[in-house]
């Protein structure tokens, strides 16, 4: 028998569902127009809908601010408080210590242990997760520092020109924040957004005119936040992957020199640490980190000499950050020039040569390592006058 959809009903059982988590007002509204945390909050809601007694929530935090990690967060206590059984995968050791009752760690697939919280510091977990204690949080690579390799002007509003040059063996430090335009930044150096306004020249050569293809092919390569979504085909295996951007250097007549492409596949699994080892695997079957480490090896492979990144740590566990910090140590040891845009300020602090802070797009100020102080950047980051450094 056909049956119609009693639509009145579902509006307002999913006001009721809502109205817990305050979006019951939103109920109407389209799922892309609601943001990250709303989305995360109608994924649970749906699952409670279905009279669920236990949540599993796989990095529901990845891709949210700080004030969206505790409205969400504000809602898995209450479901908490409830009888809602919840298991909480994350990367984050702040937030993990915040809302967790009992922390499990696992390492390379093996159980390490489960404690209480409560008996647990961040120094503890750090030991747990890595399997040592990190003396330093971020292992600077100390690399003297070449001639100018990068050279951009652009005009983010007319009549205002910005200027930023970097140098061969640099790790150039952006924070990101509300603002800060960082991302439009990004894309103008990548090739994504390019504008008769732009002027890049790269080692000397203009490259302002050149497509995201053009860019790579001198050696400008993006490392995106968001690996699965921007960097890499999920289905793909990580060789294909590495291999992808780089198949004009394993061809001949039409064919693929196989052996070749893999002897460099596996080359750079080893230098950045991907895991598990197995060029084989589909990257969606690997974690976070993983994933970064795979796309920054995909541009080794095609000589960067310019590793644009945007967040690249973000949502990874603590032990691929390190590695991650080791690589980007590697590629500036080398003579490349890293742009490295994050959110986590103490990152840019322990890495960056030079900091410099955006807002709309305009530098601001610029921070040199010799005088680096959180406050004076956090200051200007929130928009606060000071003296340039």
């Amino acid at each position: 028998f056909l049956k119609l959809l009693n639509h009145a009903r579902m509006i307002q059982d999913a006001t009721r569902q809502l109205a817990p988590f305050g979006l019951d007002r939103k109920v109407r509204a389209r799922v892309r127009e609601l943001t990250v945390a709303e989305r995360q909050v109608v994924e649970i809601s749906r699952a409670l809908a279905r009279k669920a007694r236990l949540l599993i929530l796989d990095e529901p935090t990845s891709a949210l601010t700080a004030h969206e990690i505790e409205h969400l967060f504000t809602h898995v206590r209450t479901l908490r408080s409830e009888g809602v059984a919840i298991v909480l995968i994350a990367h984050s050791i702040e937030e993990v210590l915040s809302i967790a009752d009992r922390i499990t760690v696992i390492r390379d697939g093996h159980l390490i242990g489960t404690q209480p919280a409560r008996d647990l510091d961040a120094s503890t977990l750090v030991r747990m997760i890595v399997g040592r204690d990190l003396a330093k949080g971020y292992p600077k690579k100390e690399v003297a520092l070449g001639e100018p390799l990068l050279h951009a002007t652009w005009m983010p509003k007319p009549g205002h020109r910005t200027e930023l040059t970097g140098r061969r063996g640099e790790i150039f430090g952006i924070p990101t924040f509300i603002g800060s335009a960082v991302r439009d930044v990004l894309a103008r150096l990548s090739g994504e957004l390019r504008s008769p306004r732009n002027a890049i020249r790269l080692d000397g050569h203009a490259v302002g005119s050149l497509s995201v293809r053009g860019r790579i092919r001198t050696g400008i390569c993006l490392v995106p936040g968001d690996a699965s979504a921007e960097g890499l085909v999920p289905k793909m295996s990580v060789e294909e992957n590495i291999l992808l951007p780089n198949l004009s250097r394993f061809q001949k007549c039409g064919f693929l020199k196989r052996k070749q492409g893999r002897a460099l596949v596996h080359e750079l699994i080893e230098a950045v640490d991907i895991r598990p080892a197995d060029p084989s695997i589909p990257v969606e079957r690997l974690s976070g980190g993983n994933r970064q480490k795979v796309v920054i090896a995909k541009w080794l492979a095609a000589g960067a000499r310019v590793l644009v990144m945007d967040d690249p740590t973000r949502g990874v566990d603590v032990g691929a950050k390190v590695e991650i910090y080791r690589v980007i140590g590697d590629a500036v040891a080398g003579g490349s020039l890293v742009v490295l845009a994050s959110s986590d300020l103490d990152e840019l602090l322990g890495l960056a040569d030079r900091i410099v802070v955006l807002r709309g797009g305009r530098i601001v100020d610029t921070f040199d390592r010799r005088s680096f102080d959180k406050a004076q950047v956090l200051a200007r980051t929130a928009g606060a006058n000071g003296p340039s450094t």
